[in-house]
């Protein structure tokens, strides 16, 4: 289960458990991978799908991003490695006892089962089943993202074939934590089935 496709199968049992047929699926970073394992696999099921700060695999991830995150894998005795990543998922901080009540939930969370998700999510690559969703796709970056890059956007609308994406101008890695008053109205827009402003496939051209 401590993989992006054991998330995704428990998504699955979760929603099969509350008899749902057809859903729409958002998913941010690993839950964004996690997303396109589910709307792959199961493309008759996923009819709407939102991937957030996310990529088809880990390929071109920032080097001092993946410094960040190995430093945490080794050890975080006072907690400092978990400050410093939730810092590095955010363009700014929150107030700070929001600050940490994050830094707490990812402390409390159960460590083993996390560095072993993020080490099969560094061995996958996704890109060869991305031509199996169906599901009409938005793609949301913010412009300070540090673990993703537009390459990433583009790696997702190459394979995905009823995708647009689009760039929240200040977000970063979890825009719906640090940029929530851009993120909501246009995931909102999307999943009534609105065209979003702005989302389209023009990242498909040009480079970082």
């Amino acid at each position: 289960l401590a993989s992006p496709h054991g998330i995704a199968e428990a998504v699955l049992a979760l929603i099969d458990a509350e008899e749902i047929d057809r859903f729409m699926l958002v998913g941010n970073s690993t839950g964004g991978v996690a997303a396109q394992i589910v709307a792959a696999t199961w493309p008759d099921r996923v009819t709407t799908l939102v991937l957030v700060g996310t990529g088809a695999s880990t390929d071109g991830v920032p080097a001092d991003y993946l410094a960040e995150v190995e430093a945490w894998r080794r050890d975080d005795p006072d907690g400092s490695r978990s400050s410093a990543l939730v810092r590095r998922l955010l363009s700014r901080d929150p107030p700070a006892e929001r600050m940490t009540i994050y830094v707490e939930a990812v402390r409390r969370a159960n460590r083993l089962f996390m560095v072993r998700t993020l080490e099969a999510l560094l061995a996958l690559d996704l890109r060869p089943s991305l031509d199996a969703i169906s599901a009409r796709t938005l793609v949301i970056r913010g412009t300070l993202d540090a673990a993703r890059t537009r390459d990433h956007v583009r790696a997702l609308l190459r394979g995905i074939r009823d995708s647009v994406a689009i760039e929240l101008p200040g977000a970063g890695h979890s825009p719906m934590v640090d940029s929530i008053e851009l993120f909501l109205p246009i995931v909102r827009a999307f999943l009534d089935g609105a065209d979003v402003p702005g989302a389209d496939r023009r990242l498909l051209t040009g480079s970082e």
